[in-house]
């Protein structure tokens, strides 16, 4: 009995342990030296010219005639290359595209895509201080848009009534107040 229930044992942790090393469709070959941060660029401005893969959220877009200049928030990446916004922001970078590379026209990505970037370690074009990367290869990772989210900038309505009491040395006062 216990024999049979050893040889189990054995063939299911065998077979887990090969569906967990199968490689997967949606793994990125991950470039430079992981603590070589944007933020780690940006303060000690060593690592220009080196390649390395970046990772965050698409913050904006800036389309002018030759290209597309983006700008992301970094977060660390998972061993597949897909940035953990779990994990503490490593500062902000910027990604140079030409217009005849893909996403070259700053409509194509949407503000709140997860970005994963290949690419050369380079400074920005002045007054912006962020390290910027060239000659990139950008995958935006399917389905992962943060902008179907509502903006907080712009909260939802609701109606409501407040009731306000207040006082100034000798004076006491009051009001309602009704929003929509």
């Amino acid at each position: 009995m216990r024999r049979a229930q050893l040889s189990c044992l054995l063939l299911g942790a065998a077979l887990l342990g090969g569906c967990a090393s199968l490689p997967s469709d949606d793994c990125l070959s991950i470039a430079g030296d992981p603590r070589q941060t944007p933020v780690r660029v940006a303060t000690t401005r060593l690592g220009f010219d080196e390649i390395t893969t970046w990772g965050g959220i698409l913050l904006n877009s800036f389309p002018d005639a030759q290209g597309c200049t983006l700008q992301a928030l970094s977060f660390p990446l998972d061993a597949c290359g897909r940035p953990q916004l779990d994990q503490p922001r490593q500062g902000c970078f910027r990604i140079r595209l030409r217009a005849d590379e893909p996403f070259g026209d700053c409509a194509t990505l949407a503000h709140g895509s997860l970005l994963t970037v290949t690419g050369r370690i380079g400074p920005s074009d002045p007054p912006h201080k962020l390290p910027q990367l060239t000659e990139a290869v950008v995958y935006a990772w399917p389905g992962s848009s943060l902008s179907s989210r509502p903006p907080l900038a712009h909260p939802q309505l609701r109606p409501g009534v407040t009731l306000g009491i207040g006082s100034s040395g000798v004076r006491v006062g009051g009001g309602l107040g009704i929003g929509f």
